[in-house]
């Protein structure tokens, strides 16, 4: 490598990217000197970013066994993939969306060149987390060599587990060809029938609880895993599944409690026409299951994009424990969420405060997703009155928590979700699945 390409190196690694009015004034060249060396460049090794005048430089970031760049795929509603962006991980530690087509979503106000200092944070979901985040960090750690730990992951990591085993991640991003292959195979052998899912559903869990990965993700800290039954036509169906301990355990009788509450706070829901996760509960060998049908798929076989309100905020505003009205209004100031899901959001805040969801964080909420702003509020889900979740040491709450203070400004949402949260009480004190001890602490507080 001739003295001026070692410059060169040395630039790209102290600016990260560089414009070729940057570094002709660095090395003291030419224009066509410049031309020159960087033609001489491996072309894995040199990236370029835009075009014509406009054009910047830097140097790839070659991850081992992973490569350099990489496709990102969306596939649409209707099964079909198309391919929307090349992944160039990029020396510094910085990423390029380079777009095949144009997704104004992946850019935005703050990254419209699509230059990321850190990890895409449209893909930050992916990033193993919760109950089964945590069983797949483990699992794959032992076949590849990254931390046991999701907590400890970097950008490389949380790579090599979407080129791995990302061919049916939540949402409709899929990384790679190989995995673009996979999430387009039809798994007829592994749709569960619905006479047999009790079965089927039990050997799941089992599974899960005895440390094996169940072949999907999914986010948060209940046990859980992914399948695939079949609807009342007899068509496939992709559903979550999230399910209780031996109910002869006082603990894990609650957490049935639990599920039970959230079927029926979906349904609740549903027929006051908001958009809600569709559940059903099964009991099988002692254990309570809530099947939940993925809305981030279609009945064609396809996808629907999900991100995380925890994603999108983090990205553009950093401030992610107010609570979910500030989050929506701020979002409908500046483009990102359109006014019917504000709405929403703020009536769905208090439905939660007024039945004792304690467990209203970012991440449980997410936005269905497409090429252009704004986003619409996705069905909620996880809707339950966390409040009564057994604590650490295996005992029992034995009330909600008060309702807090409603601001003047959140009155007109307020008495609606009051309304709803009271016919949902009746509904559980009337429902003969709950157990006396749940029930007695419903109408404390």
């Amino acid at each position: 490598m001739n003295t001026h390409m070692l410059e060169l190196e040395r630039e790209f690694s102290r600016r990260g990217i560089c414009s070729a009015a940057e570094l002709t004034g660095a090395l003291a060249i030419s224009q066509p000197t410049l031309s020159r060396i960087l033609t001489a460049f491996p072309p894995e090794r040199l990236h370029r970013i835009g075009r014509g005048r406009s054009t910047r430089y830097a140097l790839h970031q070659r991850f081992e066994w992973l490569g350099t760049h990489w496709p990102l795929y969306q596939i649409g509603e209707n099964g079909e993939p198309s391919r929307i962006a090349d992944l160039h991980a990029l020396h510094g530690g910085a990423w390029h969306v380079e777009q095949q087509h144009p997704w104004n979503t992946l850019r935005g106000s703050i990254f419209a060149d699509g230059i990321f200092p850190g990890w895409p944070w449209f893909l930050d979901d992916s990033r193993p987390q919760g109950f089964l985040g945590r069983l797949f960090a483990r699992n794959f750690s032992t076949e590849h060599r990254v931390p046991a730990d999701p907590r400890r992951w970097m950008p490389e990591h949380i790579l090599s587990a979407l080129l791995r085993k990302g061919h049916d991640l939540p949402g409709a991003f899929v990384v790679g060809e190989e995995m673009l292959a996979l999430a387009r195979q039809r798994f007829a052998a592994d749709v569960i029938a619905g006479a047999g899912r009790e079965d089927a559903y039990a050997r799941l869990a089992a599974s899960v609880m005895e440390g094996q990965w169940p072949g999907s993700s999914a986010a948060g800290e209940q046990p859980k895993f992914i399948a695939c039954t079949e609807n009342a036509d007899g068509q496939p169906c992709p559903v979550i599944v999230k399910f209780s301990g031996d109910m002869n355990d006082p603990a894990q009788a609650r957490r049935a409690d639990l599920l039970v509450a959230e079927c029926l706070a979906d349904k609740i829901l549903l027929e006051a026409g908001i958009p809600a996760a569709r559940t059903d509960i099964l009991y099988h060998r002692n254990r309570c299951y809530l099947e939940s049908v993925r809305f981030d798929r279609t009945p064609a076989g396809g996808r629907r994009h999900l991100i995380s309100l925890l994603a999108l905020d983090a990205a553009y505003y950093g401030d992610i424990t107010s609570p979910w009205p500030q989050a929506a209004r701020r979002l409908e100031r500046d483009g990102f969420l359109d006014t019917a899901s504000v709405e929403r959001l703020r009536m769905l805040w208090w439905f939660g405060q007024c039945m004792g969801n304690s467990d209203m964080h970012y991440g449980n909420i997410s936005l269905h997703f497409g090429p252009d702003w704004p986003c619409q509020l996705a069905p909620v889900y996880d809707m339950s009155p966390m409040a009564l979740h057994p604590r650490t040491d295996g005992s029992l709450p034995d009330r909600l928590p008060p309702v807090p203070p409603c601001p003047p400004e959140e009155s007109s949402v307020f008495e609606q979700a009051a309304d709803l949260a009271a016919d949902y009480r009746g509904r559980l004190l009337s429902d003969p699945r709950l157990t006396p001890s749940f029930k007695a602490a419903i109408v404390k507080v």
